[in-house]
């Protein structure tokens, strides 16, 4: 299993106003089994941030986002064959 490096207490307060948006991807079947877990950040959504750091390990896997996902998210979960 691989974690995403990115998943870490924020360094400042200052940096709590770009966590708008998360996402969780957990194996199928198995929702007590969390593959990842992912916020907004400066420059990339919460769904874009975890297909980055983990673009083999969600293939097949249940996605639960925060909120709806924008157009460019929602293909990118689509061509990472996420469920």
């Amino acid at each position: 299993m691989e974690y995403s490096t990115d998943c870490e207490e924020p360094a400042e307060i200052k940096d709590l106003k770009y966590c708008k948006s998360g996402i969780v991807i957990c194996e199928p079947n198995k929702p007590k089994w969390i593959v990842t877990i992912d916020c907004s950040r400066k420059k990339l959504h919460a769904a874009q941030q975890a297909l980055l750091n983990l673009p083999n390990a969600v293939k097949g896997c249940e996605v639960f986002l925060s909120k709806k996902p924008c157009s460019t998210c929602a293909k990118l979960l689509i061509q990472g064959k996420c469920l």
